[in-house]
């Protein structure tokens, strides 16, 4: 069943931010039945103009570090005629510099979202009372270390969270790194 998905977007901006650290942890419902994306038009809500912060743990200082962070979706096509995500976020740093950059979110087939050349698995789609969460992982590096990065996405009144929790090879429990909390 395909639904409308608006928090993808800022999942995108997750994916690129450094880490956070939290203690909970984010786990979908027990009464949920998984669903997957089948097309970039099953997120098509995490288009337009997202404003919130960013919260991550510096690895250097070992502190927690709240950005503001504004976020632009847009639909466009890729070089094959595909449709994708344009995601362009706008970090302000703690002494008000501003950094960010651009990257490209698409789904090139039912389960796997691509962004900037990662490929991702979908590993649940569901809504539950009207509030949609995506959780989806890959394999990669945190801290330099190989882990199981896992992102949840979800939209629950107005408010979209992104978050980051990562399994380092060898380990048992996930630790949450980081933490998009961003509104329309």
């Amino acid at each position: 069943m395909k639904r409308t998905f608006t928090h993808l977007l800022t999942l995108f901006a997750l994916m690129i931010a450094t880490s956070a650290c939290s203690d909970d942890l984010v786990q979908a419902p027990a009464e949920a039945e998984p669903d997957t994306i089948e097309s970039i038009d099953d997120v098509a809500f995490l288009q337009g103009e997202w404003g919130g912060t960013l919260e991550y743990l510096d690895y250097t200082s070992e502190r927690r570090v709240s950005l503001a962070v504004d976020v632009n979706i847009t639909r466009g096509q890729g070089e094959a005629g595909d449709p994708q995500f344009s995601v362009r976020m706008i970090f302000t740093e703690p002494d008000g510099r501003k950094v960010g950059g651009t990257s490209l979110f698409a789904v090139p087939e039912s389960g796997i979202v691509d962004y900037n050349g990662d490929r991702w698995t979908v590993d649940s789609f569901t809504e539950i009372r009207n509030v949609p969460e995506l959780v989806m992982s890959t394999l990669g590096q945190d801290d330099n270390r190989a882990a199981t990065i896992r992102t949840t996405v979800r939209l629950e009144d107005g408010e979209l969270t992104i978050r980051k929790d990562v399994q380092y090879t060898g380990e048992t429990d996930y630790i949450n790194r980081n933490v998009f909390t961003l509104e329309k």
